[in-house]
């Protein structure tokens, strides 16, 4: 391989390879090719026939070329040496929205986003979520409102195709150019015409990529409609000349049968290429860019997850995300914390509260920033840290707040404040607005890291911001240990993030990547017979016992857990709408999944008792024997009936926990 030493920011206009991204050193492989592919594998093959792996994660599966047929040839490559057993391969990819994954594929499912985005907005209220961003954007001073999240995702998305990966829209330019020439309406568009036009499909494709094979004439429903949005909106907008439009519309969604050899290899070759492109724009231009740039509840902002979209039927897409799964793939992962998430669950969990009390953590941000004013610098007449900064380091730090408080704990305090530090001037570098990973301003970051300094300098703001995080902690591990549950005994193959054990407040790598103390978790484990239920939710055996609780039940039903049908049990009465309930069950053996949402308004100072939840009921369906009406709560050991109507009373089932783990006594049906 031939190469040429240049200075390094020549890379993203002059680069002749493709690459992870923007990082000029990790090359990708062309993976299509049966040599790369054999060279690449054959040490992963080898230790699948040894015994060694137990599964396959395939990271960033959109970056491949063709990747029905990459795993196609994968799935083989194991039956190989696996004749007459399966390992699990699961494919890191984000569905965006309604997105679904390819049917076609050879995989047990995900690794799990899509399950994280849905469970995480059974915890956040929908009015208080449109309130904390109306309050976000007068804190902002954006007065237009057409800039909203989906817009600023739009410029993200441009920008990285402008500037990190504007050597791959050029090669796609120039893939283009040729193409263009024959048609008399666009054989004078210049190269410049042809870029801008890929980029602004780009930017306006809904999902992250589409999966059009080489020589394929039908085009499936799903990438049909996700082009066909694209090409309207870049019409709406008309910022592609017509003529352009036009001929993208006809590479993309024509019959290429009629083409003669030539003109279908350079048909291919655009769209293939195309695609492998609008992967990791969305993701460098969503994951990594507009989640930095806007930011009004923080546990929203997060991979997978679509923080503009409406959450009043959070409920309900719960449960069809959970039934889908248990039809279509039921050993599929279920994340909920991963390596690459901006927040751990834990602080997702606490922040969620925040839209419980919009009111309130309003009037907490206007405070701080009074408290705090002088500890902002003018950085070329401009402030730093932003509105925007601030905003985000004031709701990091609630959400990253030890349990039980760290005033008065000088090391504490200052661990926090170094990992505060970093994760700030990275998020701030993320959003390229002030600063950057390529244009780093040392002005402004110095700015931002003399406000962190600052803020932890102030005793009264200290005495506040831990005074309001103590305020919803006890709501937020609630909230932490209910997805938890749901996260253990829903239809698939649940993921736990190494540390998540325990109670784990970490934001985004390298914070999330610390080394582990699985010291401390061996202590604790070693004592789990004498783990209580009733001890305070907020300590570190209390999160540890429930989830030794859930995952001993799933040992003694694995068939339950790994294949049980899933109903949804909507409660009944009152205060229903702060539960959330499942069924799981077989011929042989059924659970229920019983965990509380929204709870703060119902209970700010305490958790909920069984005297809260008054007459709320789970009715029993009639897919369960009518003999079916004991159970026993694997958390806490109490035993329960259904009464003469085959219900159950929530106030007997959350009677000494505020959610449960039922599991049959009596076969089910």
């Amino acid at each position: 391989q031939v190469y040429a030493l240049v200075f390094w920011r020549r890379a993203a206009h002059e680069i002749n390879y493709r690459r992870f991204f923007d990082i000029n050193e990790l090359v990708a492989l062309r993976m299509e090719a049966p040599a790369v592919f054999g060279a690449t594998h054959r040490r992963i093959i080898q230790w699948v026939k040894d015994g060694h792996l137990d599964g396959l994660r395939i990271d960033h599966v959109d970056g491949l070329r063709n990747p029905r047929d990459y795993l196609a040839r994968l799935r083989a490559a194991v039956r190989q040496v696996l004749p007459s057993s399966e390992i699990p391969i699961w494919v890191e990819k984000i569905l965006s929205g309604r997105e679904r994954l390819r049917d076609e594929w050879p995989v047990e499912g995900t690794t799990g986003y899509e399950f994280l985005a849905q469970l995480d907005t059974l915890f956040i209220h929908p009015h208080g979520r449109r309130e904390i961003e109306r309050h976000y954007r007068s804190f902002l001073g954006i007065r237009r409102p057409e800039l909203d999240f989906h817009e600023v995702a739009v410029r993200g998305k441009a920008l990285i195709l402008r500037s990190s990966l504007a050597s791959d829209v050029q090669r796609l330019a120039r893939l283009l150019a040729p193409i263009a020439r024959r048609n008399p309406r666009t054989a004078t568009l210049a190269r410049a015409q042809l870029t801008e036009g890929v980029v602004q499909l780009i930017t306006c494709l809904p999902v992250y990529r589409t999966y059009i094979e080489a020589g394929e004439s039908t085009l499936r429903d799903s990438d049909r409609a996700a082009l066909d949005r694209a090409l309207s909106d870049a019409r709406t907008l008309a910022l592609i000349r017509p003529p352009l439009l036009d001929l993208l519309h006809d590479l993309f969604l024509g019959d290429p049968a009629p083409l003669d050899d030539d003109r279908r290899a350079e048909r291919d070759a655009f769209v293939l290429r195309f695609q492998q492109t609008s992967g990791p724009a969305t993701a460098k231009g969503v994951e990594d860019t507009a989640l930095y740039r806007y930011a009004p509840l923080l546990s929203l902002n997060e991979v997978g997850a679509d923080p503009a979209d409406e959450l009043d039927d959070a409920v309900s897409r719960m449960h069809a995300g959970n039934a889908e799964r248990r039809e279509k793939w039921p050993h599929s992962m279920l994340a909920t914390t991963t390596h690459d998430t901006k927040r751990s669950a834990d602080v997702r969990a606490r922040l969620d509260v925040l839209s419980e009390i919009p009111a309130e953590w309003a009037a907490r941000v206007a405070k701080w920033h009074r408290l705090n004013r002088a500890h902002a610098t003018r950085v070329r007449d401009r402030v730093a840290p932003d509105a925007h900064t601030e905003y985000v380091v004031y709701q990091s730090m609630v959400g990253m707040w030890p349990m039980g408080g760290a005033r008065g704990d000088e090391t504490v305090l200052a661990s926090l404040r170094d990992r505060l530090d970093a994760f700030a001037i990275k998020a701030a570098r993320e959003a390229k607005a002030r600063t950057s990973w390529t244009d780093p301003d040392e002005s402004f970051e110095g700015g931002l890291s003399q406000f962190i300094l600052g803020v932890f300098a102030n005793a009264e703001f200290l005495r506040d911001i831990e005074s309001f995080s103590a305020s919803i902690e006890r709501s937020g591990a609630c909230n932490s240990i209910a997805r938890m549950l749901v996260h253990l005994t829903a239809p698939g193959v649940p993921d736990s993030y190494q540390g998540d054990e325990l109670w784990n407040f970490a934001l985004v790598d390298p914070d999330n990547r610390r080394p582990v103390d699985y010291g401390e978790r061996r202590a604790l484990m070693d004592s789990a017979r004498a783990l209580s239920p009733v001890g305070d939710i907020t300590s570190n055996s209390f999160k540890l016992f429930v989830l030794r609780s859930a995952l001993h039940a799933r040992a003694q039903h694995p068939e339950l857990f790994a294949a049980g049908a899933y109903q949804p049990l909507p409660p009944r009465g009152h205060h229903a709408p702060h539960l959330f309930a499942f069924l799981r069950h077989t011929p042989t053996a059924a659970s229920i999944t019983v965990v509380p949402r929204l709870i703060h308004r119902l209970a700010p100072d305490r958790l909920p008792t069984a005297n809260d939840w008054a007459d709320a009921t789970l009715r029993l369906p009639s897919s369960l024997s009518p003999t079916t009406t004991h159970w026993r709560n694997a958390l806490t050991g109490a035993e329960l009936s259904a009464d003469s109507r085959h219900a159950l009373a929530i106030p007997d089932v959350l009677a000494t926990l505020p959610f449960a783990l039922l599991i049959a006594r009596e076969p089910a049906r």
